[in-house]
């Protein structure tokens, strides 16, 4: 008698991209490179959604993607209105206005989510996802902010004995608590303990994500799961160039990328600038493209206000993609002085563009381009003015940029082939 082989499914968790309205940047742009990777390869795709704590079935991955810029604008879509409504009338309950009202709208919003379910780029009723025995589930992106996501896919695992890979892009709320809002020392290492416990494999994209992980897993007492490594790929999505507009095409400058918030270290520039003022050093501009985020308010204050070096730096808060790509293309070379990075992915854009980077020493930052960088201490001003002036000097620069141009870049094919477990 013929044993029947039963097929694994593959399906690829897109929650982080359904209401994602902004440049693919870090852990959004790691769950679209991948998904459509696997949608070549006949993967099926599901979200999550909280408010209804439920799974849902997106048709497909591609199409999703071309419309995700004009999800927010289609106003004819009930199940968009709603999320946009409820956003806002949760700001108001934490800022106190008419909190019993807005609490109450709050509730009645939620079952009328529930109740008219709508794809976010139909703007038709969608199903619910139906998974299968033995089904196979990869989470390339971070549901630690979704209260009930480890609960609802704990009694799917239970249920249909779902096979479990999970991405850590990193632990930062683990190991570097002083530069994360305080929600996280509680949530996010609860998250990754539940995780670890549901998930047959775990992926991680750095030697010291990797280790920093096993500490954890060794401090909890949790049985290790099989661990991958994979390389996240650099060959990002061509964009015509731009300049941003109002911005002088003859302006020399070093390039900063990353969000304005208190981990990435804006303040060591402040004080490396402040440092070559002292000394009648005459730095080039630092344009800096990235939004205001968490414990931002001082240093952005002090780099805007500071008529010793405030002429020194340019915000730019909204570039696009093909903004960035002209910035990265016409720049000098870049900087990151993060304290703490999963991986990196503005040092490998940069290298990407063929540019140099002078880089904070920490966690995982050394391992993206190696020796083609120069490193200085996250904590020393000095350093990172030495670093800079070192790049400065056109012979360096020169061999350092040799350095970037004989790097083998990782694909995002290599990363798709790396993650493939069962």
């Amino acid at each position: 008698m013929a044993i029947k082989k039963t097929h694994h499914r593959t399906i690829v968790d897109v929650s982080d991209l359904i209401r994602w309205n902004g440049n693919l940047s870090g852990i959004q742009r790691v769950v679209a490179e991948m998904a459509y990777r696997y949608e070549k390869n006949g993967a099926l795709f599901c979200y999550y959604d909280e408010s209804t704590q439920s799974f849902y079935s997106l048709a497909s991955f591609s199409e999703l993607m071309q419309e995700r810029s004009s999800v927010v604008t289609q106003t004819s879509a009930p199940a968009v209105e709603v999320v946009s409504t409820l956003k806002q009338i949760r700001g108001a309950v934490k800022t106190q206005l008419v909190p019993l009202i807005a609490q109450r709208a709050a509730g009645k919003l939620k079952r009328v989510i529930a109740e008219n379910r709508r794809d976010a780029t139909t703007s038709e009723v969608v199903e619910a996802f139906e998974f299968k025995p033995n089904d196979n589930l990869l989470v390339f992106g971070a549901h630690w902010d979704k209260p009930h996501y480890v609960e609802v896919l704990t009694a799917i695992k239970q249920k249909y004995d779902l096979k479990i890979a999970h991405n850590i892009n990193d632990v930062i709320p683990i190991v570097d608590k002083g530069h994360v809002a305080e929600v996280e020392h509680t949530r996010f290492p609860k998250y990754i303990e539940s995780i670890s416990k549901l998930s047959e494999v775990i992926y991680v994209i750095s030697d010291a994500t990797k280790k920093d992980y096993i500490n954890f897993l060794k401090q909890k007492n949790i049985k290790q799961p099989v661990i991958k490594k994979i390389t996240l790929g650099e060959n990002y999505t061509a964009t015509d160039p731009v300049m941003p507009q109002g911005f002088n095409e003859d302006l020399d400058y070093i390039l900063m990328v990353g969000t304005v918030e208190v981990r990435k270290n804006h303040a060591l520039l402040y004080s490396t600038y402040k440092r070559a003022f002292e000394q009648g050093i005459d730095l080039p501009k630092l344009v800096i493209v990235g939004r205001q985020g968490w414990l931002s308010g001082d240093i952005f204050y002090q780099m805007v206000h500071d008529t010793d070096v405030s002429d020194k730096f340019v915000f730019l808060n909204n570039a696009n993609d093909s903004e960035l790509s002209w910035l990265y293309q016409h720049c000098m070379f870049t900087v990151f002085a993060a304290f703490y990075e999963g991986w990196g992915l503005p040092i490998a854009e940069a290298a990407h563009y063929g540019k140099v980077s002078a880089l904070s020493n920490t966690s995982s930052i050394p391992e993206v381009v190696g020796k083609a960088a120069v490193y200085f201490s996250p904590y020393s001003a000095d350093e990172c003015l030495s670093a800079l002036q070192t790049l400065l000097d056109t012979s360096s620069l020169a061999k350092y940029e040799a350095l970037i141009a004989k790097r083998i870049p990782a694909t995002w094919d290599e990363t798709y082939v790396q993650s493939l477990n069962n």
